[in-house]
């Protein structure tokens, strides 16, 4: 996105610089962003903060949540900079919000995890939309939207402003429920389609995702949500959108 900036007597070309952070999971690497700060103009995180991968990655669940608190604090302290995207791992410490799955789920501190989302439930969205200059419109979300979703979601994407109504849902556990927490057969769920925050990445193609870009007024699509154990710098990128969930940073102008 571009806008004009005066200094003095000139006008000259802005570029917006976005960092773009996939999946935490407890591990440090965002911080690099942290320390980069004044480099970027938004740092947007794709969510998934907790619950670690303790055999690979060897981050516990205790490091894990000090790491969250650490997290917050830096979203707080710049909230003008830092967007904070909730993920299937954020969400099931929501209270009424998948009470039957908690796939490494943190249950010896979720009461405490539950207040800091509580507390600081105004940092959180579920999506985010920038203007770029290689890409075009981009949506970033957790897990991306699919054309199943948005085919089922029609009252609701196919309004103008369906990414504010989306944002809206964060503090609703009823819309939640109902518009979010879609698992598909893929992901271990019985929903005929994954929603925003648990869209397995075969429920994207090239195609379909195309569609669902042009229907929604965006030209691209990036998320995470999908990392490869035993491939664990592998990224999927294509035409319509891109899934980067491999512990590194993205920068995008």
């Amino acid at each position: 996105m571009h806008y004009l900036e005066r200094t003095s007597s000139n006008l000259k070309l802005y570029t917006m610089k976005y960092c773009i952070v996939p999946d935490v999971h407890g591990r440090t690497f965002w911080k690099k962003a942290q320390e980069n700060i004044d480099k970027y103009d938004k740092i947007i995180f794709l969510g998934d903060y907790l619950d670690p991968y303790v055999d690979y990655d060897g981050v516990t669940k205790k490091q894990a949540f000090d790491n969250f608190k650490e997290l917050l604090k830096f979203a707080k302290d710049n909230r003008d900079k830092v967007t904070l995207i909730l993920g299937n791992h954020d969400l099931h410490y929501f209270p009424n919000v998948s009470e039957d799955y908690g796939c490494r789920r943190d249950n010896k501190r979720y009461k405490v995890i539950q207040s800091l989302f509580l507390k600081n439930i105004d940092l959180f969205s579920f999506c985010t939309v920038i203007n770029t200059k290689v890409l075009g419109k981009v949506l970033l979300s957790h897990a991306g939207i699919n054309l199943g979703w948005y085919l089922h979601n029609l009252k609701i994407a196919n309004k103008d402003n369906w990414e504010e109504i989306l944002n809206g849902m964060v503090g609703n556990v009823q819309d939640i429920n109902k518009y979010i927490w879609n698992i598909s057969v893929m992901r271990g769920g019985y929903d005929s389609f994954g929603g925003i925050v648990w869209s397995d990445l075969y429920e994207h193609d090239i195609e379909s995702t195309s569609i669902v870009n042009q229907k929604l007024g965006v030209d691209y699509q990036i998320f995470a949500h999908t990392y490869s154990i035993p491939s664990p710098d592998e990224i999927y990128v294509c035409d319509s959108y891109s899934m980067i969930d491999n512990k590194k940073l993205y920068e995008i102008e």
